[in-house]
C-alpha cells in the first residue's frame, strides 16, 4: 500500500469519527515567516493579508533553515538548527478567528510543538485533515529514514505522536501518545511548548 494511502487508513479512525464534534476549522490567511536576530533565531509570524504580527518566538540562539506551511494556514513549520537543511522544527498551531470590533480574520498561536532529532537531515510536510493537523517529519543521514507522525487534535487541544518507525509506510503503527510539555532531553522526543520571549 502506498505510504500516503496507508497514512490515511491509519488516520481514519482518529480523524474522521472525532471530527463529527471537533470545531471546524476555517482556512486562515497566509502567513509569512520572517527572520531576525543577530542569530537569525527569531521567528516573527505575520499575517500576509494584514500585515498584523501574529506571533514572536525565540529558538535559543540557532539559525533559522526554512518554513512550510499547511495548506489551510492552519500550521507552520520551522526548520532551524546547525544542518544545513535543519535538524529540528518547531511547528505553530496557529488559530484563526472573527475580531468582534474590526470583524476581521485574527491568528494566534495556541501551541508550539518542539522536535529535535539532531541527527543531521530534517525534512517536513503539514497536511489539514477534519480533526486538525498532520505533521510527517523524515530525519536521517542514510536511508532509510527516521520517521515520526504528529497530529495537531484541536478537539482536545493536544498535539499526538506515534512511535518512531524505520519506513514512511509504517509511520503511523501502534497507539498514538499524547506529547507533553516536559523537556525530557532524550533523543527523539518531541514536547508542547509555550512561545519563547524574543528580547
Amino acid at each position: 500500500m502506498p505510504p500516503t494511502a496507508r497514512l490515511a487508513a491509519s488516520l481514519l479512525a482518529l480523524v474522521l469519527v472525532p471530527a463529527q464534534a471537533a470545531p471546524a476549522v476555517v482556512p486562515g490567511h497566509p502567513v509569512r515567516v520572517e527572520v531576525a536576530g543577530r542569530d537569525r533565531d527569531v521567528v516573527r509570524l505575520v499575517d500576509a493579508a494584514t500585515g498584523a504580527l501574529i506571533a514572536t518566538d525565540r529558538l535559543g540562539g540557532e539559525p533559522v533553515r526554512g518554513s512550510v506551511a499547511s495548506p489551510d494556514n492552519a500550521a507552520i513549520a520551522v526548520r532551524y538548527g546547525a544542518a544545513g537543511e535543519g535538524d529540528a522544527v518547531a511547528v505553530y498551531a496557529i488559530g484563526w478567528r472573527v475580531d468582534p470590533a474590526s470583524r476581521a480574520w485574527v491568528g494566534k498561536v495556541d501551541q508550539v510543538l518542539a522536535y529535535q532529532p539532531r541527527d543531521g537531515y530534517l525534512g517536513v510536510s503539514l497536511l489539514p485533515v477534519p480533526a486538525g493537523s498532520v505533521v510527517r517529519v523524515q530525519s536521517g543521514r542514510h536511508v532509510p529514514l527516521w520517521n515520526k507522525v504528529f497530529l495537531l487534535d484541536r478537539r482536545r487541544g493536544a498535539w499526538l505522536e506515534w512511535p518512531r518507525a524505520l519506513a514512511p509506510d509504517d509511520a503511523t503503527e501502534g497507539v498514538p501518545g499524547t506529547v507533553g510539555d516536559a523537556d525530557s532531553g532524550v533523543a527523539y522526543a518531541a514536547r508542547v511548548r509555550p512561545l519563547a520571549p524574543a528580547d
